[in-house]
């Protein structure tokens, strides 16, 4: 890879959700390569919602600055890497994070096992989704900006389906 564009982003989530199974949202940040008409069409293929958060906002985003941190602290560990390895290292790190690092944040759980756990989500994606493209119109239409109005309705409708919870506080 050598940007990270748009096509990167498309090829990543359907190899992700082809592998895992398609997420119902999907939260991401602002950055230009994830909002483009393309990545939109890839999202409304498997029904997946997207969730910008806000801009420059560390508290919505700490998961993923979090992620951003674990993921550099590896990299520099390992050191420089030629391109051809990249992948084979990328994938040594998902393994080390994901299956062999337990969480105090999972009750001491890795989050493959935390996640191998998790209870089944049975939703009606159609419905979710006209649910979110209603109440985010209303939004707009009272004044939102579209992006935040799309945040707002998708976080009601999980929270209405007991799928949201947010917690307060904490450090990333």
């Amino acid at each position: 890879m050598t940007s990270y564009d748009a096509d990167q982003v498309i090829a990543a989530l359907i190899a992700d959700f082809e592998t895992h199974g398609a997420p119902l949202v999907l939260r991401l940040d602002r950055i230009s390569c994830q909002r483009t008409p393309e990545v939109d069409q890839v999202l409304t293929r498997y029904q997946v919602l997207a969730l910008h958060g806000p801009p420059r906002h560390p508290y919505y985003y700490g998961q993923l600055e979090r992620q951003n941190r674990e993921h550099r602290a590896w990299y520099t560990l390992l050191g420089a890497v030629p391109l051809h390895d990249l992948a084979d290292a990328a994938q040594a790190m998902r393994t080390s994070l994901n299956a062999l690092w337990p969480r105090p944040t999972l009750d001491g759980w890795t989050a493959e096992q935390a996640w191998c756990a998790r209870k089944h989500v049975d939703v009606d994606r159609r419905e979710l989704i006209t649910d979110v493209e209603h109440c985010a119109s209303r939004l707009i239409a009272a004044g939102l900006e579209a992006l935040h109005a799309r945040r707002i309705a998708i976080e009601s409708a999980l929270k209405e389906r007991g799928l949201l919870t947010v917690n307060q506080g904490g450090w990333c």
